[in-house]
């Protein structure tokens, strides 16, 4: 059998330590695995964030980064 392709969606957060989606995603042994994350602009300036929210995203992101 083929080994699956995934292309795993963060919508609103970047948990990496404790997401039972992503655990499953990787759990899967894929071919291929794509993360996709994006500043979403609804949830930027359309959903009340408070500052401790931004900073984990913002420190999750660097992270990402280097």
């Amino acid at each position: 059998m083929a080994k699956p392709r995934v292309i795993f969606w963060f919508r609103t957060d970047l948990r990496l330590l404790d997401s039972p989606a992503l655990k499953a995603a990787l759990n899967l042994k894929a071919e291929a695995f794509w993360p996709i994350w994006t500043w979403d602009p609804h949830y930027v300036l359309g959903v009340r964030v408070g500052l401790n929210r931004w900073q984990f995203l913002f420190v999750v992101y660097s992270y990402i980064l280097s």
